[in-house]
């Protein structure tokens, strides 16, 4: 159980008006193994603000996932859903979302140094008077182990995107993918490639574009960790006939001081191109924004976490609706069961 007290400008109620608030919210979140294979999670959330502008939400979400071996085939599979009403960059607006998600994926070995992983999965994602989508992908990757500290690989990821207004669309894209641990205190992971898009539409337009995601760590010395990470990426949007590329990396420290006080900072910066899909592919609107933070927290008694925390985020829209300035400050205290 987690309480969280939030004290915001610059809140976002509806398209063009920033608000302040007060927000309490109160967590529940348990998890209920069914034998050695079966793992059942359910967490709701109730928030309240103290701005009568807002409504006060309660969301929701549940899953459930199992693992099996099978002969040499490693086996994995979940389900979930989930209910949001928070305010996206993207929306600019406090929102009602639903999501269904569910995977499988297989894995197993060839060989002393060779591994196969197969996936596929189905979203579906909905957004009270916004545009929804399902997205059915399969990715498949072949791991070579190099060495004990450096592996590789090469992948392939299929999609078949479904839109309830505008243009459908699929999408292939082969990736290569690498992990090094150079020493004891370094970690190196990386997946690279190219994304081609084809919108099924009267132009048949399409998209080509690189995608990627990267991530470095490095641990100085036990109580100390920096962190570094970037990702480009194609997505779907909430808004009809759109679709959207997003560019962005960030940095974080987390540092241990007197024992059982930790301290995290981190910084991140965005880029997103909404594109319209059925005009010829122009960008009609672009973002780009920044955020700054930091978290100190200890836990008590071995049950008890208490934390104090700091933000603020920047969104500066081409659509001036969409900019944001939001300073925010709180604490949270967590008990466990």
């Amino acid at each position: 159980m987690t309480y969280r007290y939030l004290n915001g400008t610059g809140l976002r109620t509806i398209l063009g008006r920033l608000r302040s608030s007060e927000v309490h919210s109160i967590n529940l979140d348990s998890n209920l193994a069914v034998g050695r294979h079966w793992l059942i999670n359910y967490a709701t959330t109730a928030s309240f603000y103290t701005s009568e502008e807002f409504r006060d939400p309660v969301d929701h979400s549940a899953a459930i996932s199992a693992g099996y071996k099978l002969g040499d085939w490693s086996v994995a599979a979940s389900s979930g859903y989930s209910r949001s009403n928070d305010t996206l960059l993207e929306i600019g607006a406090q929102t009602t979302r639903d999501s269904y998600n569910s995977n499988l994926s297989l894995a197993r070995e060839i060989g002393d140094r060779t591994s196969l992983e197969l996936s596929v999965s189905h979203v579906a994602n909905f957004a009270t008077g916004f545009a929804s989508g399902r997205i059915i992908t399969t990715t498949n990757w072949i791991r070579y182990q190099i060495t004990p500290r450096l592996n590789t690989g090469i992948g392939f990821s299929y999609g078949a995107n479904f839109a309830s207004e505008g243009a459908d669309s699929n999408y292939t894209r082969p990736q290569v993918i690498l992990g090094w641990r150079p020493t004891e205190k370094i970690t190196l992971s990386a997946d690279a490639g190219y994304e081609f898009r084809k919108f099924r539409s009267d132009g048949q337009n399409s998209l080509v574009n690189p995608v990627y995601t990267a991530s470095l760590s490095y641990a100085p010395i036990a109580p100390t960790l920096l962190s570094l990470s970037a990702n480009a990426a194609e997505t779907g949007s909430y808004f009809a006939s759109r679709a959207t590329r997003s560019t962005g990396w960030s940095a974080s420290v987390e540092q241990r001081i007197l024992g059982r006080v930790f301290l995290t900072g981190r910084y991140s910066e965005h880029r997103n191109s909404y594109i319209e899909t059925n005009r010829g592919l122009a960008v009609g609107r672009r973002d780009k924004g920044k955020s700054i933070g930091t978290t100190i927290s200890t836990v008590l008694y071995r049950r008890t976490s208490i934390s104090v925390f700091y933000s603020r985020i920047e969104n500066i829209s081409s659509f001036t609706d969409f900019d944001v300035v939001s300073d925010q400050y709180g604490l949270s205290i967590g008990l466990r069961f």
